[in-house]
């Protein structure tokens, strides 16, 4: 089907109209059309320069998460369905809109490889803190991408970090594969955290504060252990090293 415009602003106004209409579009979809639009012709060659940054830093990673990560660490936990619509409202005009894309295109060079020890983003750390990445990886850690991101940004001492990343992992142990807490618990805990280290209102200290307080205690963790059961070679191998330097 071909639909012939005459304005370019008619032609973002159909674009967008097609996720009401049956038609499900991506949130990194329904932005790109956004930015430009906001933009505008005269900026088009801007746009479309960012974007390219944007989708290449990305590459493989799932964009929708990206943006969602983006969107919490700056201003705190909202519904899937609802995201677009808040990025459309908080980031509407060219200025806001530019300023939106070049921020993303920042933390998308961090998030490329925020889950991979070995990639840019953890270049410069000690081994021991690329190690934790490594585990976090493992350990199937989502939920601390957030976290990790707006350390990042906050720009927390290697040390910090390192103190951080240890922390995660005893986070992802004790409640979600140990203890089989609610996973959704653990994510409203994550956001609200991360959303709280960017605006800068926690140092590490808080942070870890906040990290045991939620986390099962000793006594719990014991007991859960005694009846865990893992299938997973790659994470009972992990298990049975960790015992092993702890014995």
């Amino acid at each position: 089907t071909v639909v012939e415009v005459n304005d370019p602003e008619d032609a973002y106004t159909i674009f967008e109209s097609l996720n009401d209409r049956g038609l499900e579009l991506s949130i990194f979809d329904l932005l790109k059309n956004h930015v430009y639009r906001e933009l505008g012709p005269r900026k088009e060659g801007i746009a479309s320069h960012y974007w390219g940054q944007l989708a290449m830093n990305l590459r493989e990673k799932k964009s929708d998460e990206f943006i969602r990560i983006f969107w919490i660490i700056r201003h705190g936990r909202t519904q899937k369905g609802a995201l677009f619509t808040k990025i459309k409202e908080k980031y509407s005009g060219s200025t806001k809109a530019q300023d939106l894309i070049k921020g993303m295109v920042e933390d998308s060079d961090l998030f490329s490889s925020i889950d991979q020890a070995d990639g840019d983003t953890w270049s410069n750390y000690a081994e021991s803190t690329k190690n934790d990445i490594r585990s976090i990886s493992l350990l199937g850690g989502n939920q601390a991408k957030p976290i990790l991101l707006a350390a990042l940004k906050s720009k927390w001492k290697e040390a910090e970090m390192k103190r951080l990343t240890n922390g995660l992992i005893a986070l992802i142990v004790r409640h979600q594969i140990v203890g089989r807490e609610r996973t959704g618990a653990l994510e409203i805990f994550c956001t609200d955290l991360a959303h709280d280290i960017f605006a800068a209102r926690l140092t590490c200290s808080d942070a870890l504060t906040r990290i045991r307080a939620f986390y099962p205690d000793d006594t719990k963790f014991k007991n859960d252990f005694l009846d865990y059961k893992e299938t997973r070679a790659q994470r009972a191998k992990y298990f049975l090293i960790e015992i092993e330097r702890a014995s």
